[in-house]
């Protein structure tokens, strides 16, 4: 199960035109934190606010406590949920993020952070472009619910919300896409069927990302 779903993350991974590269030895580090971050739910129809938690033992939300990673090699750092999975060794990755699997399921809705090192400038609505391309060639039965200008560790973004179908399963994705000093970073939160229960965690994530100098 772990090899499928892990699979699956780097199938999306490739949908958004990125192929991460440097020394996987680089350092990372987790720290743990007390809450959650303040977040805004992005959602293809709805938008509603989840607010920090104020301690480890008397949440004000069901997120429960976050664990802060930093990517020593991309200087970039995210916040999970601490009974989520962590992975940082895959290649082409920068960093994966499972949510909780019951035991009847065979996919972990996640989130995951490709990182891409631009050899040539390229301005963020032609990425994205490209990075639509490639997804429709991906998703036979690919459908975009939404898209809009956004933010990501305060820079500008652009976010993009889509379904899509591979071999019968249907997968609900929310992709947010900045440059940053000739980088692009991706990150991507997909889900099946347990996408709405997880889509609060998954937006905490995003709004918890920063860049360090």
């Amino acid at each position: 199960m772990t090899l499928f779903r892990r699979a699956m993350v780097l199938v999306f991974a490739l949908s958004a035109f990125v192929a991460a590269c440097g020394d996987d030895d680089a350092a990372t580090t987790t720290t743990p934190t007390t809450s959650a971050p303040t977040t805004t739910v992005a959602s293809t129809t709805t938008t509603s606010t989840v607010p920090a938690t104020t301690s480890t033992t008397t949440p004000e939300t069901d997120l429960g406590s976050f664990i802060r990673y930093e990517s020593g090699e991309y200087r970039f750092q995210i916040s999970y949920p601490e009974d989520w999975e962590i992975d940082s060794d895959s290649a082409g990755i920068a960093v994966q993020l499972f949510s909780p699997t019951p035991a009847d399921d065979d996919f972990s809705e996640n989130v995951n952070v490709i990182v891409e090192e631009l050899l040539e400038p390229i301005t963020l609505d032609d990425y994205v472009a490209l990075a639509l391309e490639q997804v429709e060639e991906l998703f036979p039965e690919f459908q975009l619910f939404d898209e809009f200008s956004s933010t990501l560790g305060g820079l500008p973004a652009w976010t993009v919300a889509y379904t899509g179908e591979i071999d019968g399963v249907v997968y609900g994705v929310v992709q947010t896409i900045t440059i940053h000093e000739d980088r692009a970073f991706v990150v991507t939160y997909t889900g099946t069927t347990e996408f709405d229960r997880y889509l609060p965690h998954s937006d905490a994530i995003f709004n918890s990302i920063s860049f360090g100098e």
